[in-house]
């Protein structure tokens, strides 16, 4: 029997752990830590354990649902009105499908509750407030093409596709920086300055 149920302060092991066990896919972060999910997810001041599913069969974690929401218009706050179901996750089991169904329902109606009327799908803005860079790099990309499963599921659901965003990628083995006469105009113009942990401009 399948139980569906909040987040608890013990489980981030257990998700950790799924989460290194997904099959390998581009854009997703691995390995996975606890420590990473901390400082990424659990440790944001708008976390809220209600909105994080999880399935549990036995004792055992089989998948997860992540919903929450983004900033208000101005960006003064959080708002309610948009909705995502930013994460799902589900691990290697015979029942995948109504399993990663199930849990997005549970998604739905959590945000549906808080008052969202518009919902998305993954890390898209204006509801990205998690997982940056450590599904689909720096952007929010929404959902990769890449993930397949996810995409159906969605698709199924009778979500449809709003923007299209290219994820461009290269490998730094080998790179090296182009140095011409231009490039030295340019770079006498500019002074490159660090700020480290800059002050927030929003919510």
């Amino acid at each position: 029997m399948t139980i569906y149920r909040p987040f608890r302060n013990t489980d981030p092991p257990a998700i950790a752990e799924l989460w290194c066990n997904h099959s390998p896919q581009r854009g997703l972060a691995q390995p996975m830590s606890t420590r990473q999910l901390e400082q990424n997810v659990f440790s944001k001041p708008y976390f809220d354990r209600h909105g994080f599913i999880l399935a549990e069969e036995e004792g055992r974690l089989v998948g997860f649902a992540h919903a929450g929401f983004g900033s208000n218009a101005d960006g003064s706050g959080q708002g309610y009105a948009v909705g995502a179901t930013h994460m799902l996750m589900i691990a290697p089991h015979a029942e995948r499908h109504p399993l990663a169904e199930r849990l997005l329902e549970h998604s739905e109606q959590y945000l549906v509750d808080h008052g969202a009327r518009t919902l998305f799908a993954g890390i898209a803005y204006p509801a990205n407030a998690f997982y940056l860079g450590l599904y689909g790099g720096s952007p929010s990309p929404g959902v990769l093409e890449s993930d397949a499963e996810n995409v159906t599921l969605f698709r199924n659901a009778g979500y449809t596709q709003v923007e299209r965003h290219v994820v461009m990628q290269r490998t730094l083995a080998g790179f090296r920086p182009l140095v011409n006469r231009q490039q030295m105009q340019i770079r006498r113009q500019y002074r490159i300055e660090s700020e480290f942990d800059p002050r927030v401009t929003s919510w």
